[in-house]
Protein backbone atom coordinates (compact mmCIF):
# COMPACT_ATOMS: atom_id res chain seq x y z
CA UNK A 1 0.00 0.00 0.00
CA UNK A 2 2.91 2.74 1.03
CA UNK A 3 3.92 1.46 -2.27
CA UNK A 4 1.22 2.20 -4.30
CA UNK A 5 0.79 5.76 -2.69
CA UNK A 6 4.54 6.65 -3.19
CA UNK A 7 4.36 6.55 -7.03
CA UNK A 8 0.82 8.56 -6.73
CA UNK A 9 2.74 11.20 -4.71
CA UNK A 10 6.17 10.44 -7.52
CA UNK A 11 3.08 10.86 -10.16
CA UNK A 12 1.45 13.42 -9.26
CA UNK A 13 4.69 15.66 -8.39
CA UNK A 14 5.42 15.19 -12.13
CA UNK A 15 2.30 16.68 -13.64
CA UNK A 16 2.94 19.54 -11.22
CA UNK A 17 5.92 20.03 -12.63
CA UNK A 18 4.89 20.03 -16.22
CA UNK A 19 2.39 22.51 -15.25
CA UNK A 20 4.62 24.84 -13.78
CA UNK A 21 7.02 24.45 -16.31
CA UNK A 22 4.01 25.53 -18.95
CA UNK A 23 2.83 28.55 -16.89
CA UNK A 24 6.51 29.67 -16.77
CA UNK A 25 6.55 29.67 -20.82
CA UNK A 26 3.97 31.46 -21.53
CA UNK A 27 4.80 35.25 -20.01
CA UNK A 28 8.18 34.34 -22.22
CA UNK A 29 5.69 33.84 -25.52
CA UNK A 30 3.33 37.48 -24.13
CA UNK A 31 6.88 39.11 -23.74
CA UNK A 32 8.03 38.08 -27.40
CA UNK A 33 4.62 39.21 -28.90
CA UNK A 34 4.73 42.21 -27.08
CA UNK A 35 8.23 43.52 -27.69
CA UNK A 36 7.17 42.67 -31.44
CA UNK A 37 4.47 44.43 -31.31
CA UNK A 38 6.49 47.52 -29.76
CA UNK A 39 8.86 46.81 -32.53
CA UNK A 40 6.41 47.24 -35.29
CA UNK A 41 4.51 50.43 -33.93
CA UNK A 42 7.90 52.05 -33.43
CA UNK A 43 8.78 51.23 -37.11
CA UNK A 44 5.36 52.41 -37.98
CA UNK A 45 5.29 55.85 -35.90
CA UNK A 46 8.99 56.18 -37.62
CA UNK A 47 7.63 55.55 -41.07
CA UNK A 48 4.83 57.71 -40.27
CA UNK A 49 6.94 60.33 -38.81
CA UNK A 50 9.16 60.28 -41.73
CA UNK A 51 6.26 60.49 -44.40
CA UNK A 52 4.80 63.64 -42.41
CA UNK A 53 8.19 65.13 -42.45
CA UNK A 54 8.33 64.42 -46.34
CA UNK A 55 6.44 66.92 -48.89
CA UNK A 56 3.28 65.76 -50.64
CA UNK A 57 3.11 65.54 -53.86
CA UNK A 58 1.06 68.15 -56.44
CA UNK A 59 0.68 66.37 -60.14
CA UNK A 60 1.12 68.96 -62.75
CA UNK A 61 -0.30 68.02 -66.43
CA UNK A 62 1.39 68.12 -69.59
CA UNK A 63 -0.87 68.09 -72.87
CA UNK A 64 1.69 68.22 -76.20
CA UNK A 65 2.49 66.53 -78.77
CA UNK A 66 4.73 63.74 -78.39
CA UNK A 67 4.40 62.04 -81.15
CA UNK A 68 3.73 63.09 -84.84
CA UNK A 69 4.20 66.10 -87.13
CA UNK A 70 5.00 68.34 -84.01
CA UNK A 71 6.73 66.36 -81.75
CA UNK A 72 9.24 68.38 -81.88
CA UNK A 73 7.66 71.14 -80.21
CA UNK A 74 6.12 68.96 -77.29
CA UNK A 75 9.99 68.02 -76.89
CA UNK A 76 10.81 71.76 -76.35
CA UNK A 77 7.61 72.22 -74.19
CA UNK A 78 8.86 69.06 -72.09
CA UNK A 79 12.30 70.00 -71.96
CA UNK A 80 10.98 73.97 -70.38
CA UNK A 81 8.32 72.28 -68.14
CA UNK A 82 10.80 69.73 -66.98
CA UNK A 83 13.23 72.45 -65.52
CA UNK A 84 11.14 74.87 -63.92
CA UNK A 85 10.11 71.46 -62.41
CA UNK A 86 13.45 70.69 -61.36
CA UNK A 87 14.00 73.98 -59.81
CA UNK A 88 11.34 73.97 -57.77
CA UNK A 89 12.04 70.77 -56.02
CA UNK A 90 15.56 70.96 -55.81
CA UNK A 91 15.06 74.05 -54.06
CA UNK A 92 12.89 72.29 -51.66
CA UNK A 93 9.87 72.20 -53.00
CA UNK A 94 6.64 74.56 -53.95
CA UNK A 95 5.16 76.27 -50.66
CA UNK A 96 1.59 76.66 -50.68
CA UNK A 97 -0.14 77.88 -47.27
CA UNK A 98 1.75 76.38 -44.35
CA UNK A 99 2.09 72.79 -46.86
CA UNK A 100 5.21 72.17 -48.89
CA UNK A 101 5.07 69.81 -52.19
CA UNK A 102 7.13 68.30 -54.47
CA UNK A 103 6.02 68.61 -58.38
CA UNK A 104 5.41 65.51 -60.27
CA UNK A 105 4.81 65.98 -63.71
CA UNK A 106 2.50 63.80 -65.93
CA UNK A 107 1.96 63.57 -69.45
CA UNK A 108 0.04 62.86 -72.55
CA UNK A 109 0.48 62.81 -75.96
CA UNK A 110 -2.07 64.91 -77.97
CA UNK A 111 -0.40 63.68 -81.47
CA UNK A 112 -1.27 67.42 -82.19
CA UNK A 113 -4.88 66.08 -82.82
CA UNK A 114 -8.25 67.77 -81.18
CA UNK A 115 -9.93 64.55 -80.61
CA UNK A 116 -6.96 62.99 -78.93
CA UNK A 117 -6.69 65.94 -76.95
CA UNK A 118 -9.89 65.23 -75.71
CA UNK A 119 -8.80 62.21 -74.52
CA UNK A 120 -5.88 63.57 -72.99
CA UNK A 121 -7.18 66.08 -70.82
CA UNK A 122 -9.50 63.95 -69.30
CA UNK A 123 -6.64 61.44 -68.77
CA UNK A 124 -5.00 64.13 -66.96
CA UNK A 125 -7.75 65.53 -64.84
CA UNK A 126 -8.89 61.69 -64.04
CA UNK A 127 -5.21 61.30 -62.65
CA UNK A 128 -5.89 63.90 -60.26
CA UNK A 129 -3.48 67.15 -61.52
CA UNK A 130 -4.45 70.64 -60.38
CA UNK A 131 -2.91 72.24 -63.48
CA UNK A 132 -2.44 71.46 -67.30
CA UNK A 133 0.66 73.00 -69.38
CA UNK A 134 -0.39 73.10 -72.86
CA UNK A 135 -1.57 72.87 -75.79
CA UNK A 136 1.14 74.00 -77.78
CA UNK A 137 -1.50 74.78 -80.66
CA UNK A 138 -4.48 77.29 -81.22
CA UNK A 139 -7.33 73.86 -82.59
CA UNK A 140 -6.35 71.74 -79.57
CA UNK A 141 -6.67 74.48 -76.86
CA UNK A 142 -9.74 75.36 -78.26
CA UNK A 143 -10.79 71.65 -77.56
CA UNK A 144 -9.24 71.28 -74.33
CA UNK A 145 -10.40 74.70 -72.96
CA UNK A 146 -13.99 74.11 -72.58
CA UNK A 147 -13.49 70.62 -70.59
CA UNK A 148 -10.62 72.21 -68.19
CA UNK A 149 -12.87 75.05 -66.82
CA UNK A 150 -16.32 72.37 -66.50
CA UNK A 151 -14.16 70.51 -64.08
CA UNK A 152 -12.08 73.57 -62.79
CA UNK A 153 -8.72 72.57 -63.53
CA UNK A 154 -6.16 75.60 -64.54
CA UNK A 155 -5.05 75.10 -68.20
CA UNK A 156 -2.26 77.50 -69.63
CA UNK A 157 -1.92 76.97 -73.33
CA UNK A 158 2.05 77.40 -74.52
CA UNK A 159 1.74 78.83 -77.68
CA UNK A 160 -2.52 78.66 -78.65
CA UNK A 161 -1.98 82.18 -79.95
CA UNK A 162 -5.66 82.59 -81.79
CA UNK A 163 -7.95 85.45 -79.74
CA UNK A 164 -10.36 83.11 -79.24
CA UNK A 165 -8.29 80.13 -76.88
CA UNK A 166 -9.31 82.24 -73.61
CA UNK A 167 -13.25 83.21 -74.70
CA UNK A 168 -13.58 79.81 -76.27
CA UNK A 169 -12.17 77.95 -73.51
CA UNK A 170 -13.43 79.65 -70.59
CA UNK A 171 -12.39 81.38 -67.12
CA UNK A 172 -10.01 78.45 -66.14
CA UNK A 173 -8.44 78.71 -69.80
CA UNK A 174 -5.25 80.82 -69.84
CA UNK A 175 -2.10 81.15 -71.86
CA UNK A 176 2.05 82.24 -71.68
CA UNK A 177 1.81 83.59 -75.44
CA UNK A 178 0.82 86.26 -76.67
CA UNK A 179 -2.18 86.50 -79.01
CA UNK A 180 -2.66 86.47 -83.16
CA UNK A 181 -3.76 90.06 -83.22
CA UNK A 182 -0.55 91.66 -81.45
CA UNK A 183 1.88 88.52 -83.50
CA UNK A 184 0.53 89.62 -87.06
CA UNK A 185 0.36 93.58 -86.23
CA UNK A 186 4.09 92.84 -84.87
CA UNK A 187 4.91 91.06 -87.96
CA UNK A 188 3.17 93.54 -90.28
CA UNK A 189 5.10 96.41 -87.93
CA UNK A 190 8.56 94.66 -89.25
CA UNK A 191 7.21 94.17 -93.00
CA UNK A 192 6.41 97.84 -93.07
CA UNK A 193 8.61 99.69 -90.68
CA UNK A 194 11.69 98.05 -90.27
CA UNK A 195 12.37 96.26 -93.60
CA UNK A 196 10.33 99.38 -95.64
CA UNK A 197 8.22 97.14 -97.80
CA UNK A 198 5.13 97.52 -99.33
CA UNK A 199 3.70 94.43 -101.09
CA UNK A 200 3.31 91.65 -98.88
CA UNK A 201 2.17 88.05 -100.22
CA UNK A 202 0.85 85.96 -97.45
CA UNK A 203 0.75 81.85 -97.95
CA UNK A 204 -0.98 80.32 -94.73
CA UNK A 205 -2.54 77.06 -93.84
CA UNK A 206 -6.46 77.42 -93.74
CA UNK A 207 -6.89 74.21 -92.18
CA UNK A 208 -5.45 75.98 -88.73
CA UNK A 209 -6.95 78.40 -86.81
CA UNK A 210 -3.69 79.51 -85.98
CA UNK A 211 -1.96 80.02 -89.59
CA UNK A 212 -5.47 81.42 -90.65
CA UNK A 213 -5.81 83.89 -87.51
CA UNK A 214 -2.20 85.45 -88.22
CA UNK A 215 -2.61 85.96 -91.59
CA UNK A 216 -6.13 87.91 -91.01
CA UNK A 217 -4.49 90.25 -88.42
CA UNK A 218 -1.27 90.30 -90.21
CA UNK A 219 -3.18 91.36 -93.17
CA UNK A 220 -5.44 94.59 -91.69
CA UNK A 221 -2.40 96.04 -89.61
CA UNK A 222 -0.36 95.67 -92.93
CA UNK A 223 -2.94 97.45 -95.41
CA UNK A 224 -3.48 99.73 -92.53
CA UNK A 225 0.07 100.78 -92.40
CA UNK A 226 -1.01 101.43 -96.00
CA UNK A 227 0.73 98.25 -97.89
CA UNK A 228 -1.03 95.85 -100.23
CA UNK A 229 -1.13 92.23 -99.91
CA UNK A 230 -2.09 89.47 -101.25
CA UNK A 231 -2.74 85.71 -100.03
CA UNK A 232 -2.79 82.39 -100.65
CA UNK A 233 -3.72 79.15 -98.58
CA UNK A 234 -2.91 75.77 -98.65
CA UNK A 235 -5.44 73.04 -97.05
CA UNK A 236 -3.64 71.35 -94.79
CA UNK A 237 -0.44 70.16 -92.77
CA UNK A 238 0.10 67.20 -95.29
CA UNK A 239 0.45 69.38 -98.89
CA UNK A 240 4.04 69.03 -99.98
CA UNK A 241 3.99 71.14 -103.48
CA UNK A 242 3.00 74.91 -103.24
CA UNK A 243 4.42 75.59 -106.76
CA UNK A 244 0.97 77.33 -107.75
CA UNK A 245 0.65 79.51 -104.98
CA UNK A 246 4.44 80.58 -105.53
CA UNK A 247 3.58 81.03 -109.07
CA UNK A 248 0.91 83.26 -107.90
CA UNK A 249 3.37 85.39 -105.70
CA UNK A 250 5.69 85.62 -108.92
CA UNK A 251 2.86 87.44 -110.95
CA UNK A 252 2.19 89.83 -108.52
CA UNK A 253 6.04 90.77 -107.66
CA UNK A 254 6.03 91.53 -103.73
CA UNK A 255 9.03 92.48 -101.59
CA UNK A 256 8.60 90.51 -98.71
CA UNK A 257 6.33 86.74 -98.72
CA UNK A 258 4.80 86.21 -94.50
CA UNK A 259 4.72 82.59 -94.14
CA UNK A 260 3.24 81.78 -90.52
CA UNK A 261 2.16 78.49 -90.19
CA UNK A 262 2.89 75.49 -87.81
CA UNK A 263 7.16 75.08 -87.90
CA UNK A 264 7.19 71.68 -89.89
CA UNK A 265 5.43 73.37 -92.45
CA UNK A 266 8.17 76.27 -92.99
CA UNK A 267 10.54 74.40 -94.57
CA UNK A 268 9.13 73.15 -98.05
CA UNK A 269 7.26 76.49 -98.97
CA UNK A 270 10.98 78.22 -98.04
CA UNK A 271 12.74 75.84 -100.13
CA UNK A 272 10.41 76.22 -103.07
CA UNK A 273 10.18 79.85 -103.46
CA UNK A 274 14.23 79.75 -103.46
CA UNK A 275 14.14 76.61 -106.11
CA UNK A 276 11.47 78.85 -108.01
CA UNK A 277 13.79 82.28 -108.40
CA UNK A 278 12.13 83.96 -105.92
CA UNK A 279 15.01 86.05 -103.93
CA UNK A 280 12.39 87.85 -102.30
CA UNK A 281 12.47 89.14 -98.26
CA UNK A 282 10.78 86.05 -95.88
CA UNK A 283 9.35 87.15 -92.79
CA UNK A 284 7.49 84.94 -90.33
CA UNK A 285 6.80 85.11 -86.68
CA UNK A 286 6.54 82.83 -83.69
CA UNK A 287 7.25 79.59 -84.76
CA UNK A 288 9.84 80.22 -86.69
CA UNK A 289 11.58 79.79 -84.30
CA UNK A 290 12.55 76.16 -83.89
CA UNK A 291 15.72 73.87 -84.80
CA UNK A 292 13.38 72.18 -87.09
CA UNK A 293 13.97 74.50 -89.77
CA UNK A 294 17.29 74.63 -89.33
CA UNK A 295 17.88 71.18 -89.86
CA UNK A 296 14.71 71.02 -92.55
CA UNK A 297 15.75 74.03 -94.85
CA UNK A 298 19.20 74.10 -96.60
CA UNK A 299 20.64 77.09 -94.49
CA UNK A 300 21.40 78.86 -97.93
CA UNK A 301 17.55 79.29 -98.43
CA UNK A 302 17.14 80.25 -94.45
CA UNK A 303 19.92 83.31 -94.79
CA UNK A 304 18.62 86.27 -93.86
CA UNK A 305 15.02 85.26 -93.25
CA UNK A 306 13.28 87.46 -90.20
CA UNK A 307 11.12 86.66 -87.88
CA UNK A 308 9.61 88.33 -84.49
CA UNK A 309 9.15 86.19 -81.62
CA UNK A 310 8.91 86.62 -77.45
CA UNK A 311 12.34 85.58 -76.43
CA UNK A 312 15.80 85.73 -77.60
CA UNK A 313 18.54 83.50 -75.96
CA UNK A 314 21.52 86.58 -76.20
CA UNK A 315 19.73 88.45 -73.82
CA UNK A 316 21.65 90.23 -71.42
CA UNK A 317 19.07 90.42 -68.87
CA UNK A 318 20.06 88.74 -65.63
CA UNK A 319 17.30 85.87 -65.04
CA UNK A 320 17.14 85.28 -69.02
CA UNK A 321 21.35 84.44 -68.72
CA UNK A 322 20.53 82.79 -65.77
CA UNK A 323 17.51 80.80 -67.57
CA UNK A 324 19.24 79.84 -70.83
CA UNK A 325 22.71 78.69 -68.43
CA UNK A 326 20.13 76.62 -66.50
CA UNK A 327 18.44 75.01 -69.29
CA UNK A 328 21.53 74.45 -72.09
CA UNK A 329 23.35 72.61 -68.66
CA UNK A 330 20.17 70.33 -68.39
CA UNK A 331 19.47 69.50 -72.32
CA UNK A 332 22.73 68.88 -73.08
CA UNK A 333 23.62 72.85 -74.95
CA UNK A 334 20.44 72.79 -76.73
CA UNK A 335 18.77 77.02 -77.06
CA UNK A 336 15.61 77.38 -75.57
CA UNK A 337 13.66 78.35 -78.10
CA UNK A 338 9.87 80.12 -78.33
CA UNK A 339 7.98 77.02 -77.04
CA UNK A 340 10.34 75.64 -74.22
CA UNK A 341 10.35 79.03 -72.96
CA UNK A 342 6.68 79.60 -73.31
CA UNK A 343 6.17 76.31 -71.44
CA UNK A 344 9.01 77.00 -68.82
CA UNK A 345 6.84 80.57 -67.92
CA UNK A 346 3.60 77.97 -67.87
CA UNK A 347 4.95 76.41 -64.74
CA UNK A 348 6.28 79.26 -63.51
CA UNK A 349 3.19 81.32 -63.43
CA UNK A 350 1.34 78.20 -62.22
CA UNK A 351 3.22 77.83 -59.60
CA UNK A 352 3.40 81.86 -58.71
CA UNK A 353 -0.41 81.27 -58.49
CA UNK A 354 -0.63 78.98 -56.01
CA UNK A 355 1.86 79.87 -54.02
CA UNK A 356 -0.39 83.34 -53.94
CA UNK A 357 -3.76 82.06 -53.22
CA UNK A 358 -2.38 79.82 -50.03
CA UNK A 359 -4.31 76.86 -50.69
CA UNK A 360 -4.13 73.52 -53.86
CA UNK A 361 -8.45 73.04 -52.13
CA UNK A 362 -9.90 75.80 -53.58
CA UNK A 363 -10.08 75.72 -57.65
CA UNK A 364 -11.44 79.17 -57.41
CA UNK A 365 -8.92 80.92 -55.39
CA UNK A 366 -6.48 79.57 -57.82
CA UNK A 367 -8.18 80.82 -61.10
CA UNK A 368 -8.35 84.16 -59.40
CA UNK A 369 -4.48 83.83 -58.35
CA UNK A 370 -3.66 83.35 -62.09
CA UNK A 371 -5.51 86.35 -63.31
CA UNK A 372 -4.05 88.25 -61.24
CA UNK A 373 -0.46 87.09 -61.53
CA UNK A 374 2.63 89.87 -61.76
CA UNK A 375 5.81 88.76 -61.66
CA UNK A 376 8.84 88.82 -64.03
CA UNK A 377 10.02 85.96 -66.40
CA UNK A 378 12.94 85.46 -68.66
CA UNK A 379 11.34 87.56 -71.37
CA UNK A 380 10.08 90.15 -69.03
CA UNK A 381 7.33 91.41 -66.82
CA UNK A 382 4.19 89.07 -67.17
CA UNK A 383 0.93 90.06 -66.54
CA UNK A 384 -2.64 89.12 -67.70
CA UNK A 385 -5.60 91.13 -69.24
CA UNK A 386 -9.30 90.93 -68.66
CA UNK A 387 -9.25 88.00 -71.01
CA UNK A 388 -6.48 86.42 -69.63
CA UNK A 389 -3.96 86.83 -72.01
CA UNK A 390 -0.73 88.44 -71.32
CA UNK A 391 1.09 91.12 -72.20
CA UNK A 392 4.87 91.14 -73.21
CA UNK A 393 7.13 92.77 -75.77
CA UNK A 394 8.42 91.48 -78.76
CA UNK A 395 12.20 91.00 -80.33
CA UNK A 396 13.44 90.42 -84.22
CA UNK A 397 15.52 87.42 -84.94
CA UNK A 398 17.18 86.24 -88.23
CA UNK A 399 18.77 83.46 -89.85
CA UNK A 400 22.52 83.37 -90.49
CA UNK A 401 24.32 80.44 -90.99
CA UNK A 402 21.28 78.45 -90.18
CA UNK A 403 20.91 79.47 -87.27
CA UNK A 404 18.78 82.28 -85.38
CA UNK A 405 20.42 85.85 -84.07
CA UNK A 406 19.16 88.45 -82.77
CA UNK A 407 17.93 90.89 -85.11
CA UNK A 408 16.94 94.00 -83.11
CA UNK A 409 13.68 95.16 -80.73
CA UNK A 410 10.16 95.73 -82.06
CA UNK A 411 7.55 97.24 -79.86
CA UNK A 412 3.51 97.71 -79.86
Amino acid sequence: MKKVLALILAVLMVLSMVACAQKTETPKNDTASTDAAASTAETTDTASTGEAAANETLKIGLCQPLTGSMANSGLYSTHGVQLAIDEINEAGGLKVGDKTYTIELLSEDNEGKTDITINAVNKLISDGVIAIVGTNSSSTSMAAGPIATSEKVVMVSTTGTNPDVTQVGGEYMFRSCWIDSYQGYLAAKLAYETLGKRKAAILYNNADDYSTGIMDFFVQSFEEMGGETMTQAYAGAEIKDFKAQITAFKEWEPDVIFIECQAAEIPLPVQQIRELGMDTQIIGAASWDNELLSQLTPKEDLEGCVYVTTFCADSDAPMAKAFVEAYQAKWDGELPMNQATMSYNAMKIIAQALQDCGTVDDPEAFRDAMQNVNMELPNGHFEYDENRDPQISGVLMTYKDGVGVYYGEIKG
